[in-house]
């Protein structure tokens, strides 16, 4: 679900990173280096972008595995044996919810290609690239994979190096490292405005064609 034009609607899960007044500062960040370029730029933060289901399976199935071998060695009846293995699945169920667990049995290959497609399908949703000039950017944030992924339209994508996007991620994962993240974001928007600004200066009429409010995705 996403959660437009709602600053003081930062979710429960997101607020251990982020405040309310962190979701402005970055809004007016947004808003002001827009003034100074023709692109746009949009930035979107979700819960998680990972289809992960089989973490929780695999955990459970594990304990009880263990579980069930354990009461075998004790000559535990069949009923204890089966009820023991029984609960174990319930625990090793529930482990399997921790992000934690849930990065460590998913490959890094699978995580980054799932939050990119995330990324690439939030891209469409926001209506990014609807821009006029193909100047749409979108700065995407995933927190339980610990990911970000940075996006411009085709017009940006023939005039940036990748270096430059890089350089965003970094400013971004920085922040989050350091316990700063909203000061990495805001300079992560600047950067991307400074960028943005060099390439794609205001035309006459700079219509301000996507909302700055930062997109929640639960």
């Amino acid at each position: 679900m996403v959660n437009e034009n709602q600053t003081s609607n930062v979710p429960v899960w997101l607020r251990r990173y982020f405040s309310p007044g962190d979701a402005a500062k970055v809004e007016a960040a947004i808003k002001r280096v827009e003034t100074a370029t023709a692109g746009e730029l949009v930035v979107a933060l979700a819960r998680r972008s990972s289809g992960v289901g089989h973490v929780a399976v695999l955990t459970g199935s594990c304990m009880a595995l263990l579980a069930g071998e354990v009461a075998w060695m004790l000559n535990a009846t069949t009923m204890v044996a089966t009820g023991v293995a029984f609960l174990s699945f319930i625990l090793g169920f529930l482990a399997g919810q921790l992000p934690f667990l849930q990065r460590f049995l998913t490959t890094r290959g699978d995580l980054e290609m799932q939050v990119f497609n995330a990324a690439a399908a939030e891209f469409l949703r926001a209506r990014i690239s609807h821009t006029s000039a193909a100047t749409g950017v979108l700065i995407y944030v995933s927190f339980m994979e610990h990911r970000v992924v940075v996006l411009g339209d085709h017009a940006i994508a023939s005039k940036v190096q990748q270096s430059d996007w890089d350089a965003i991620v970094s400013t971004i994962v920085a922040g989050l490292k350091s316990g700063k993240f909203a000061d990495g974001l805001t300079d992560a928007v600047h950067k991307a405005g400074t960028m943005l600004s060099v390439n794609f200066p205001p035309v006459a009429e700079n219509k301000n064609e996507l909302h700055n409010d930062i997109r929640y995705l639960d």
